[in-house]
């Protein structure tokens, strides 16, 4: 489907049944998962990937006509503030919408995965209050789903973005000792492990790539609610630092958004605020950043 300014950006709506299909071919998501990632999302000790993908497939729903008028008009108003601001969006395959509860997901907005957007209960009840504020959300959080597809399908587009944050991206996955790797919590929006940024360790600039993490699963029902972000030199990938040893991270990332559970969703949250809010909807504590966003969407 093309917006009516002009603009490429195909997009189609799943069925439950073709969601179900979706799903169960993401394998290079289901595949990171460890078993601290399983049992959080069932809520039980000793569950198993295939039972993961039951619950998650069990979640799927279909789109009322209603949902699927909102998130079109949300997508055009989008891509004519592209149009009328001279941005320009990289390249991108056609997009799927996909509807859940996303309870799979710990009861998440929305989610992406290859060219799939996951969209959840929670950000569609928050539309029935008629808030101006539910529709501003509604609208971040499709543009942040889709910034996810960008930087997924443009390399260059990532790194380009990336940089803002003053990260830069290798060409090869950093691969961690099983301590380390096996306390990741993994995030379906995020595929890879290949970015660093010079953080001051004890004094020393030190390259580290940001990892989330969460505590060992313990007890049936226990829900999430402790996320840590820790920091591996790329030199010695069996060392862990905390968020406290860092004494210049936030001089690193910005303070716009506190969702630093990667450099990915850092940018996500800072593009959505870009497109959203622009450099004059809202006072930021790093307006640099958001410029630099604008800045990369129009080269």
């Amino acid at each position: 489907m093309i917006g009516k300014q002009g603009i490429m950006l195909s997009r189609r709506f799943a069925s439950a049944v073709e969601g179900k299909e979706l799903l169960l071919r993401n394998d290079a998501y289901y595949n990171r998962l460890n078993r601290n990632d399983i049992s959080y999302r069932l809520q039980k000790k000793g569950g198993t990937l295939e039972e993961l993908k039951l619950f998650a497939t069990s979640q799927l729903k279909e789109f009322t006509e209603e949902e699927k008028d909102l998130v079109n008009e949300t997508v055009e108003w989008f891509l004519l503030t592209c149009k009328e601001n001279g941005y320009n969006l990289p390249p991108l395959d056609e997009i799927v919408f996909v509807r859940s509860t996303l309870f799979d997901e710990f009861g998440a907005s929305g989610y992406s995965s290859g060219m799939q957007i996951y969209l959840g209960d929670e950000l569609f009840l928050r539309l029935k209050s008629d808030d101006e504020q539910a529709k501003i959300k509604f609208r971040h959080t499709l543009i942040h789903e889709i910034f996810h597809c960008m930087t997924r399908s443009n390399p260059d587009f990532r790194a380009a973005m990336y940089r803002v944050i003053n990260f830069e991206v290798d060409e090869k996955e950093y691969e961690f000792p099983d301590e380390i790797s096996s306390c990741i919590l993994h995030n379906p929006d995020v595929d890879h492990m290949n970015s660093r940024a010079a953080f001051t360790v004890n004094g020393k600039k030190t390259e580290c790539v940001m990892i989330c993490m969460c505590p060992p699963y313990e007890k049936d029902g226990e829900g999430l609610t402790d996320l840590l972000i820790g920091f591996v030199p790329v030199d010695d990938l069996s060392t862990l630092y905390s968020l406290n040893d860092i004494s210049d991270f936030w001089d690193v990332v910005g303070k716009n958004t506190d969702y630093i559970l990667d450099p990915e969703e850092i940018m996500a949250k800072n593009f959505a605020d870009a497109l959203v809010y622009g450099t004059d909807g809202r006072s930021y504590p790093n307006p640099e950043i958001i410029q630099g966003v604008l800045d990369c969407l129009r080269k």
